[in-house]
């Protein structure tokens, strides 16, 4: 007998929640709807959402570009080609650019091969000469430090002209 009021209560919660879905919005409405109410932006300020986003061709960018001081190499290098003529001596002063690049880092790698042979022939000379007298009656040890020493300044120099080359935004093959 206490099952009527029970049965009474549910249904009637159960109507309530029919009742009140029947009046709810899905999400969706509620974001058109919201979106409707919304009070229109100032004309300076664009906001772009996924109704004006573009959907085809290519994204530009709006605006004047501004020109970027011309760099070392810019001003090295030469300008774009018109003619035949001018195509060619932009190439003869690519190929002359090219050829004394290359010839500035085969100098340099000469120049530390050569240490480096003087180098290995003063240790020759130390490892010849029985230990501990090599460097104490002659000046080899000091001459063979200071060939180190000459070796590492070199190189140096052939990093430094490899930056030189990449400022310049010439080709990083040159420096072969």
């Amino acid at each position: 007998m206490r099952r009527g009021p029970m049965i009474l209560s549910n249904l009637a919660a159960l109507l309530a929640l029919a009742a009140a879905s029947a009046n709810a919005q899905s999400l969706a409405d509620v974001a058109r709807q919201n979106r409707m109410n919304k009070p229109a932006t100032p004309a300076s300020q664009k906001v772009y959402t996924n109704d004006n986003l573009p959907t085809g061709g290519d994204l530009t960018i709006l605006g004047t570009p501004t020109a970027a001081p011309p760099s070392a190499a810019a001003q090295e290098r030469p300008a774009a080609p018109k003619s035949a003529r001018a195509e060619a001596e932009a190439k003869a002063e690519r190929d002359r650019l090219e050829r004394e690049w290359r010839g500035r880092f085969q100098k340099q790698r000469a120049a530390i091969t050569l240490l480096e042979r003087e180098a290995a022939a003063l240790d020759r000379d130390i490892k010849l000469r029985p230990p501990g007298i090599a460097c104490a009656t002659s000046n080899l040890c000091n001459e063979k430090a200071a060939k180190d020493q000459q070796i590492e300044q070199e190189k140096q120099k052939l990093e430094d002209l490899k930056d030189e080359l990449r400022k310049a935004e010439l080709p990083d093959s040159w420096a072969e």
